[in-house]
């Protein structure tokens, strides 16, 4: 058992020391054989006549305990696994959280900073020329004064989706917060295309 979990963990819990969950098993099926033999001898299986018996009896019962410790070593894999998944999937939570705006999805201002350095970054390396399109939504605080705020967030949400359909898979746009977004259009050659990026569907 310790063996099989051994090779299963990744390199940095190997060195971890076993915890009682694991070891239990092991060490209660190591000592069932002499402690199920001593107690049938102990209730009256010691005559040559019921040797076989207690023999038959012996190994039906390591047999069970095997069973049992086998059952038990799959069903801490089985909740290992889905620890581990929980926590995977709660650490991309975290990290889309830190880096997208929770109300439409769109990348933060920390994500478009980044971005932002990549793409000068890629623009000086290729002689190409970039856009950044300031863009916000006219009279919302009126709208969310009128109708109420669910109503901006759901303009907001739209407008959101409306400029990620607009823009292509390799440029940018994010909120900055409020009614602020930001689009970031790379690879242009010409003035030409610039105004063409502008042109939002």
């Amino acid at each position: 058992v310790i063996a099989a979990r051994a090779r299963e963990a990744p390199a940095e819990e190997t060195t971890a020391p076993l915890s009682g969950f694991q070891l239990g098993p092991l060490v209660w099926f190591s000592v069932s054989f002499p402690v199920i033999h001593f107690s049938l001898t102990r209730l009256g299986f010691a005559t040559p006549e019921l040797a076989a018996i207690r023999e038959v009896l012996t190994l039906v019962l390591l047999i069970l305990i095997a069973a049992m410790v086998v059952i038990y070593t799959r069903l801490m894999r089985a909740e290992n696994r889905r620890l581990d998944t929980e926590r995977i999937a709660s650490q991309e939570t975290i990290e889309h959280l830190a880096f997208h705006d929770d109300l439409t999805g769109l990348p933060n201002r920390r994500l478009l900073a980044d971005r932002m350095t990549l793409a000068l970054s890629r623009a000086r390396s290729y002689n190409w020329h970039l856009t950044v399109l300031l863009i916000d939504v006219d009279d919302l605080k009126t709208i969310n004064d009128t109708f109420g705020h669910e109503a901006g967030d759901t303009i907001l949400c739209q407008l959101a989706q409306r400029l990620r359909r607009s823009i292509r898979d390799n440029d940018t746009v994010a909120r900055l917060g409020g009614d602020e977004f930001v689009a970031l259009v790379e690879g242009l050659r010409t003035e030409e295309d610039a105004h063409r990026a502008t042109e939002f569907r």
